[in-house]
């Protein structure tokens, strides 16, 4: 949820399982089904969001005859991030490697330490689609 907006993804109804998306605008009560679909449907994961809007769901049961469970993780912006977010997205993306440079030698380069701090912490090394 953010602010008066909730994200449903996914979900099973008894007989399938689904990969659409829907939002829910709580001051008018309004469904909006969205124009994506998930990668793999799923239900039964789990999903969070940041402050600044980013999904990241985790898992879930991806067959109900086998009763398989996905171990994937997927990430999407739900609201305009800002140019510092995609910019940092997009160097950890094009550079898949900077993780295991030296935090100094990153320090001393300029990255931000916020930044360098996010790659200790492995939220950058997310799935993306959308």
């Amino acid at each position: 949820q953010i602010s008066d907006q909730v994200w449903v993804f996914g979900g099973y109804d008894g007989d399938n399982v689904f990969g659409d998306a829907w939002k829910l605008d709580l001051s008018t009560l309004q469904w909006a089904r969205l124009k994506m679909e998930l990668p793999l449907p799923v239900y039964f994961h789990a999903m969070t969001v940041s402050a600044e809007g980013k999904m990241v769901m985790f898992g879930g049961v991806d067959d109900i005859e086998l009763n398989t469970r996905t171990s994937r993780v997927f990430s999407a912006w739900l609201a305009v991030p800002s140019l510092r977010s995609m910019a940092w997205e997009a160097v950890c993306h094009y550079q898949p490697g900077i993780s295991s440079v030296p935090p100094t030698i990153l320090l001393e380069e300029g990255v931000p330490k916020d930044c360098v701090d996010m790659l200790s912490s492995n939220t950058t090394n997310q799935a993306v689609w959308g």
